[in-house]
């Protein structure tokens, strides 16, 4: 059996189920936390608040204690498995990225998608700045880029339906469009796009929401739970609570399914591990040095994992 399949079955089988309701039909958004664990709502170590945005939205709804996650358990294979219901060896995103060249575009998934489905349905469909969507055939979109941190907004604004980035901006005045450097991207993005969410649903109110936030993972990758990342969470959820404000300033708000979803979570390092060191130890490998090489094989380490192809 297919270990993916209940996600999947669980999570189509509800939209399916909303988007065959006779108007007035209900609406959905699903919002990416990128690297918010379950320890955030269990008790665990937490940068949320006791009146979050997030935890209100737990706590007036359902949350899983527990999830099957992908291989490797980092951004882009586990948002396309959110989106697929199906695992990388399916969907084909099997990492962020390869030889330096992110996996950006919609093409790079090889199979159906939510939005594709909704899409079909005759559902109206945003996409704010959700990983492989460069291309996806959506009502309104502005897709993800983090290959250009020096200053992405151009590429973001290429890919957009035209016209509805610069309208987007200037309805939120947003600071983001300012140029800004890796060192800072995860800050400045996240606020353009919890704002144009916000405004995408003000103006258009689409059947289906997908969003994504990513800063807080940025900063927990450097120090589990530090200040920095917490301010980032902090953040975030003023975001998502903007994004709910809005559905409820539209008349919306009891009609609309939350998702807030997550890719992975983080725990500390206590030592590292040469994975080249123990598949020589045991016969994987054999080198020595200035004889050619016969066999090789490929080492991926990401996400506390290593995937080995050979």
């Amino acid at each position: 059996m297919n270990r993916y399949a209940p996600f999947a079955a669980a999570f189509l089988a509800f939209c399916a189920a909303a988007f065959a309701q006779p108007a007035p039909a209900g609406k959905v958004a699903v919002i990416s936390v990128d690297g918010v664990g379950a320890q955030e709502l269990q008790g665990g170590p937490s940068c949320l608040g006791g009146k979050s945005a997030i935890r209100s939205l737990a706590e007036a709804g359902a949350y899983a204690k527990r999830v099957t996650d992908v291989l490797p358990t980092i951004t882009h294979p586990s948002h396309a498995t959110i989106v697929t219901g199906v695992p990388p060896a399916k969907h084909g995103v099997a990492d962020n990225g390869v030889a330096g060249i992110w996996f950006r575009k919609r093409s790079d998934i090889a199979v159906d998608t939510l939005w594709d489905m909704a899409g079909r349905a005759g559902k109206r469909v945003a996409i704010v700045t959700w990983p492989s969507t460069y291309g996806a055939k959506a009502d309104w979109l502005v897709p993800e880029d983090l290959a250009n941190f020096n200053d992405p907004t151009a590429d973001i604004r290429a890919g957009s339906t035209p016209r509805l980035f610069d309208e987007l901006a200037k309805a939120t005045h947003s600071p983001a469009l300012l140029p800004f450097t890796n060192r800072e991207a995860g800050r400045p993005l996240d606020r353009m796009t919890g704002e144009f969410a916000a405004e995408v649903v003000k103006q258009r109110q689409p059947d289906l929401l997908l969003t994504h936030f990513l800063d807080y993972d940025h900063r927990m990758h450097y120090a589990p739970h530090s200040a920095e990342a917490c301010e980032a969470l902090a953040r975030i959820d003023g975001y998502v609570a903007r994004i709910v404000d809005a559905y409820r300033a539209a008349g919306l708000l009891e009609r609309t399914t939350f998702f807030i979803v997550s890719d992975h979570g983080f725990a500390p390092v206590e030592r590292n591990v040469s994975v080249f060191g123990l598949l020589q130890a045991s016969g994987w490998v054999e080198a020595f040095p200035g004889v050619p090489v016969e066999k090789a094989i490929a080492l991926k380490v990401a996400g506390g994992s290593v995937a080995i192809h050979v």
